[in-house]
């Protein structure tokens, strides 16, 4: 079985804005240490303030491969200044599809 894992981020450091969804998303690859995942800016809630955050969907992982990136979610946290972040991890309906070959794409008149 394959899980999707999404993480939400908020913008704020000690209640003021501070991080960029392009930010978030460079300390992600490097403390994670994933190569494929889409990243949307969004506006979350935290403590009853609403609050800039980036939305990371992360498709397709093997159960250890999820369990990995939940066991450093407190030290990334730590990194980016952050109380929490949320972590969300539910089977998979995703599915990678290859492009078709040249052969496949041929077409007739």
């Amino acid at each position: 079985m394959k899980y999707d894992v999404v993480l939400t981020i908020g913008h704020n450091v000690n209640g003021k804005p501070t991080l960029t969804t392009r930010y978030i998303t460079k300390r992600v690859t490097m403390r994670l240490q994933i190569q494929g995942f889409t990243a949307t800016p969004c506006l979350g809630m935290w403590e009853g303030e609403a609050e800039e955050s980036t939305r990371l969907e992360i498709n397709a992982l093997d159960k250890t491969e999820a369990d990995d990136i939940r066991a450093q979610i407190p030290e990334l946290a730590k990194a980016l200044g952050q109380m929490q972040i949320m972590f969300e991890m539910k089977p998979s309906r995703v599915e990678f599809i290859d492009k078709a070959s040249d052969a496949q794409t041929v077409r007739s008149a």
